[in-house]
């Protein structure tokens, strides 16, 4: 699979934004399952997939009421990917609809305009062309620069957005010409298991208390002028791309799900589905499981000191860290005052370190119904400085 990078801006600065970023890493050891563009088939779709605001907070170069972000990765697919047979497509950033209030929907109406209230709009672009004439189809990794850096709002859900056009219909040797044969979609990780092989299976836990129909892929049809979380459970293929000086970090969980196979060993996997919602009570939802959740933190400069924290939800007051230690970096988005040093570690240079919270046969008993937040923070001793990373929640 190729990684294609797409410009928004002058050339020379998208290039050296993109050298200085890295995914925030909702996706790290995410699998695919599937390619999806909804339930609708070929018609003109916008695929938007949430970042929930109770799964995670201060992510990218966090102050008070903001992320900053340099751009978004996705993963495409073209069905028909040789010459003759591109697609276009556009990528848009957008927030909740705090207004009317409609929790876990984006701040624009089904039967408005794509766009409407948009954070920052890319594109469009035009897919390369890929395939064999024995598997004419391409997939690209797509990572997207943004002109100026863009401070997304904290504490409100933050929804990527895909917008395909009509699926082309240039693959003549099929019937039908059009899709599943022809037509761009996006890579989605499955949360449940139907008919594929690769899929990750939730614990008890509610998605957002199951008005999302525990999916984070929300379909909007364009041309009938509706959007549902209808066509299963999906996370996408979706990230965000964050200053690559700062902390990032991400619930992980390792499962003994054979169905995903990344999740079977250490850091585990960082799937919304098991990694947010763990199947890790003393009688589990899918008989066997004993899931094991964890802290990983990412891009830790070898040789700082890594805290690892823990809370029973996000700190109702974040502190910039700056305030505390000139020079740091992101926000202390648990209470301080009542976190609970979870542990440290010396980060061993892999850009990997992982912290597990285990819980014993008892723990187990009690865990049901519980929510815990966790965050990692470094302390770079050589620059006298703290790098904090996002929080995270987790359901159990």
């Amino acid at each position: 699979m190729q990684k294609l990078t797409l410009l928004g801006c002058v050339f020379a600065t998208a290039f050296s934004v993109l050298a200085q970023s890295a995914p925030a890493g909702f996706t790290h050891n995410v699998m695919t399952g599937a390619t999806s563009r909804g339930p609708q088939g070929a018609g003109p779709v916008q695929i938007l997939f949430r970042i929930d605001r109770d799964d995670y907070r201060s992510y990218g170069n966090a102050s008070a009421g903001s992320n900053q972000v340099l751009g978004a990765q996705v993963i495409l697919q073209d069905q028909y990917a040789l010459n003759g047979g591109q697609e276009q497509y556009d990528i848009r950033l957008y927030g909740e609809d705090l207004a009317t209030p409609r929790p876990s929907f984006p701040n624009f109406a089904p039967d408005q305009p794509v766009g409407t209230n948009e954070l920052v709009h890319m594109g469009p672009f035009t897919t390369p062309v890929g395939g064999t004439i024995a598997d004419p189809r391409g997939a690209w990794v797509i990572a997207v620069a943004f002109a100026t850096p863009i401070a997304l709002p904290n504490n409100q859900d933050i929804f990527i957005g895909v917008q395909f056009r009509a699926a082309g219909a240039a693959n003549a040797s099929a019937t039908p010409t059009t899709w599943p044969n022809d037509g761009l979609s996006l890579h989605t990780s499955l949360g449940a298991g139907g008919l594929a092989a690769i899929f990750d299976d939730k614990g008890q836990g509610a998605i957002s208390g199951g008005v999302t129909a525990n999916s984070y892929m929300l379909v909007h049809d364009v041309a009938n002028s509706i959007y549902s979380y209808a066509g299963g459970a999906h996370q996408g293929q979706a990230d965000l791309l964050v200053s690559s000086t700062v902390g990032r970090g991400v619930i992980t969980v390792v499962t003994n799900q054979v169905s995903y196979s990344l999740s079977n060993t250490l850091p585990g996997t960082a799937s919304f589905f098991s990694a947010l919602h763990p199947d890790a009570r003393a009688v589990p939802l899918h008989p066997g499981r004993a899931d094991t959740v964890g802290y990983t933190y990412l891009g830790a400069p070898a040789g700082n000191l890594i805290f690892y924290l823990l809370n029973f939800g996000f700190g109702a007051s974040p502190i910039e860290l700056g305030t505390l230690v000139p020079g740091s970096s992101g926000m202390a988005c648990l209470d301080l005052a009542s976190a609970i040093t979870l542990g440290f570690q010396i980060a061993g240079g892999s850009n990997v370190d992982t912290m597990q919270f285990p819980l014993s046969p008892a723990a187990r008993g009690l865990i049901g119904g519980t929510n815990l937040a966790f965050q990692g923070i470094t302390f770079d001793a050589a620059n006298n400085i703290l790098r904090a990373a996002a929080c995270g929640a987790v359901k159990f």
